[in-house]
């Protein structure tokens, strides 16, 4: 993930946040081992190590999401735009190494990236121009097909 601004870590850091409270396991993480915590102890000592330290985690985040489904990824994405976060979707689309591994490939290889393309097209991103909408469902149909052709 090349160098954040501070609004880009601002918003990611919500991002991050937001999704460590949709985990189930939030009552066995006390404070100090809390990794948002940390994160802020992190930022007192040294503001570059913190800002490494969150794209490792933004990096976590997008392969744990990979096989979450298209109607899971529009419902975290409508859950986080209503409360102004960033949606899943836009930072697989801004960060994800996946996603632009797929990007420069332009093919879709199996059903974890299906499902990652068609959650950042579902999502109807602003800013994301006609193009790259395009391309990116032409990908999604020749996957679909060349799934169809196997069986």
């Amino acid at each position: 993930m090349a160098k954040l601004s501070d609004s880009e870590y601002v918003a990611l850091k919500s991002f991050l946040r937001a999704w460590l409270d949709r985990l189930p396991f939030q009552e066995l993480l006390t404070p100090d081992v809390h990794p948002a915590a940390i994160l802020d102890k992190m930022e007192s000592g040294s503001p570059a190590r913190a800002r490494d330290g969150l794209s490792m985690a933004i990096n976590d985040v997008m392969e744990s999401a990979v096989d979450l489904t298209a109607d899971e990824i529009a419902a975290i994405d409508f859950e986080f735009r209503s409360r102004g976060i960033l949606t899943l979707s836009e930072v697989r689309l801004r960060y994800g190494r996946h996603y632009r591994a797929v990007m420069k490939r332009g093919r879709i290889k199996d059903e974890g990236e299906y499902y990652l393309i068609a959650g950042v097209l579902a999502s109807a991103i602003d800013g994301m121009t006609e193009e790259d909408a395009g391309r990116l469902d032409r990908m999604l149909t020749e996957f679909t097909e060349s799934q169809r052709s196997r069986g």
